[in-house]
């Protein structure tokens, strides 16, 4: 009987997770750049039931009734990166986004490079092109340091200050590319090289959608209910039964 409890139980907390990202994704929808995720469910190994017939011959086949579950947990959570958030045009020199595939390269106080599809960029104190959490941009010759007036980007990411030549940003693809927080993407593998296009005075947006992502947030809460319901009539049930047994 208590198949059913332990089933529920293992639903609550496969719902609270999928409730956990589905939050988080609605609370980066305004994020640029950012790669909604959503979570894979994988049911535990199931059971062959069979009928039980006690006056049969021990000689005759088994009746099969079907499979039973033993309830659900977290497979795995994938992202999105392969769709595009929508690009937004801003008219600022500093913004910049991704037509296509690739990353900006940026490199961290420590000195490790991540990769970002957010290029709602500044300049530091130093003149450094830096994101948003102050992760400096790289170019093919390092640090890119911006000193003058106009700055202009190409598509193929040549970056000129006042009509002269600075550096070329860097842009690479990803195999297998992982999230580490909400804006920045790394990857065990090598780099290889990006088809993308640079588009100054652009960015990309969440691809995240709020309708969506309410819609599965109102789903999880009548799940998670549903789950929970079960839990109370196996608890009510098993306390009349132990109640009961112990009268007798």
């Amino acid at each position: 009987m208590l198949r059913g409890l332990y089933t529920a139980a293992t639903g609550l907390s496969a719902i609270m997770r999928r409730n956990e990202i589905e939050t988080n994704n609605l609370t980066n929808t305004n994020t640029n750049g950012y790669k909604k995720e959503e979570v894979v469910f994988k049911s535990f190994y199931s059971r062959l039931a069979e009928r039980i017939n006690y006056e049969r011959p021990a000689t005759s086949p088994k009746s099969v009734i079907g499979t039973l579950g033993k309830g659900v947990k977290i497979d795995d959570v994938v992202t999105y990166f392969n769709i595009q958030g929508q690009l937004v045009h801003t008219g600022q020199d500093l913004d910049l986004a991704i037509e296509g595939q690739g990353y900006l390269v940026v490199q961290n106080a420590q000195g490790e490079n991540y990769y970002t599809r957010n290029g709602s960029l500044m300049l530091d104190a130093a003149s450094r092109l830096v994101t948003a959490d102050g992760n400096v941009v790289l170019g093919q010759r390092g640090h890119l340091v911006i000193q003058g007036q106009q700055m202009v980007i190409h598509e193929d990411g040549q970056v000129y200050v006042d009509g002269e030549y600075v550096d070329t940003l860097l842009m690479v693809d990803l195999v297998e590319p992982r999230k580490v927080g909400n804006s920045l993407i790394a990857s065990d593998n090598p780099p290889i090289p990006a088809t993308g296009k640079f588009r100054q005075g652009y960015v990309e947006k969440s691809n995240a959608d709020p309708i969506e992502g309410m819609t599965n947030y109102l789903k999880n809460l009548r799940a998670y209910e549903a789950n929970q319901k079960i839990v109370q009539a196996y608890d009510s049930t098993l306390d009349k039964a132990v109640n009961d047994v112990g009268k007798a």
